[in-house]
């Protein structure tokens, strides 16, 4: 389509919303400028999500920043300090906390569908585009988009880090796969851990799939000797995130204080990853480096099963990685078969409606509604400090 790009980028700036419909097309026909059209759309939906949770820490730490001096601000920075610094530089210019979420969910899904693209290959499906879209939607299911737009770092170091994994893997550039860990790390830390651990396993040769289905159940056994050894050591060490390894609620006594809603939900999205389980054990290939990485990250989830806050961030990070092997996979011949293909379809929809109904009060109390308004008018509204200190509590629940 010669116009595509100037024809959506106008519906766009008029309306977000009516430009949907013009921006899955463009997907749909693998136009370029369409996944920066669809990630510029979720990163104004972050815009409009209210700072709750983790994103209402994030906002108090971007107040405190007002009054402090770049010296005493430097006292304060931690390994992790992307989001820190430009934090401070955002409130030293005036320049409201939401378009950060803005600016970061854009990157995400910039870099993720990208990604995507690179990796994947129309011409390998019977159905060409129409299959390779149906794996863009199931996707788009099973990223939790409010998680993402909350959780503001860990969601953005995940993109960077497959991002990583896409030169390491598919390129065999070391040297970019560095550059994007280490980006990876400076926005949240404990990528560090995922990516030390993946290599160590990454170079264990799993020659049969036998032999990673037997590790997978060896480390699911002694999963729970390893993290106790693992908090002792960090808590004795004074390690970064210590705190997600013992038992209470980010932890392993997170089912012991959680509600039965809740235990019920963690469940459920531990369950919806089984069709990515089922095709990577049907499309092992020890001489493909892809399968070699995918073991590691299964060993590691089923590893995290007890850890809730470990386990809600790997599952998204597995999910991501996942889905670029088995677009890897696919385009090497590897086709799902259908019965699978609907598996996924049905289980991307039940971790959709899951994540909607855990996430009811947050879409309540957002301003999704705005998101059929000009774009002008919808960025010059934000959540006010006096929004925020009178409709969220300390915990950073809706009051």
């Amino acid at each position: 389509m010669k116009y595509y790009s100037v024809v959506t980028f106008s519906l766009f700036l008029i309306s977000p919303l009516f430009s949907l419909p013009l921006i899955l097309y463009g997907v749909y026909h693998r136009y370029k400028s369409s996944i920066l059209f669809f990630a510029l759309f979720v990163g104004l939906m972050g815009y409009l999500t209210p700072p709750v949770s983790d994103l209402y820490r994030h906002t108090i730490d971007y107040y405190s920043y007002e009054f402090l001096s770049w010296k005493a601000f430097r006292g304060t920075l931690e390994r992790d300090f992307v989001t820190q610094t430009l934090s401070y530089v955002f409130c030293k210019n005036s320049i409201p906390y939401d378009f950060i979420r803005f600016l970061y969910l854009t990157i995400q899904f910039y870099v993720s569908l990208w990604v995507f693209y690179k990796v994947s290959n129309a011409n390998v499906y019977k159905r060409g585009k129409r299959d390779l879209f149906l794996r863009f939607l199931i996707w788009i299911l099973f990223s939790n988009f409010i998680v993402s737009a909350l959780g503001v770092r860990f969601p953005l170091a995940s993109s960077f880090y497959v991002l990583g994994c896409y030169y390491l893997l598919h390129k065999r550039n070391m040297k970019k796969a560095i550059f994007f860990f280490g980006i990876s790390m400076c926005v949240h830390f404990s990528m560090c851990y995922f990516i030390i651990l993946l290599f160590v396993i990454y170079k264990i040769p799993f020659k049969k799939r036998s032999a990673v289905l037997c590790m997978i159940m060896v480390s699911l056994i002694i999963s729970e000797v390893v993290i106790k050894n693992l908090e002792s050591y960090f808590i004795s060490q004074d390690l970064y995130g210590g705190a997600y390894l013992g038992n209470g609620v980010w932890g392993t006594g997170f089912k012991e204080q959680a509600s039965l809603k809740g235990v019920i939900y963690s469940y459920i999205m531990q369950a919806c990853m089984i069709p990515y389980y089922i095709y990577f054990y049907k499309s092992y290939d020890s001489q493909n480096r892809w399968c070699r990485w995918m073991s590691g990250a299964l060993i590691l989830i089923v590893m995290s099963f007890s850890l809730e806050t470990v386990s809600s961030r790997v599952r998204p990070l597995f999910g991501a990685l996942s889905m670029a092997y088995l677009l890897a996979m696919e385009s090497k011949g590897k086709i799902m078969s259908d019965k699978l293909r609907r598996a996924f379809v049905f289980f991307a929809c039940i971790a959709f409606m899951s994540n909607l109904y855990t996430n009811r009060e947050t879409i309540i109390h957002s301003r999704y509604l705005r998101i059929a308004e000009p774009v002008p008018l919808l960025l010059s509204d934000h959540y006010t400090k006096y929004w925020v200190f009178t409709n969220v509590a300390n915990d950073g629940s809706i009051k």
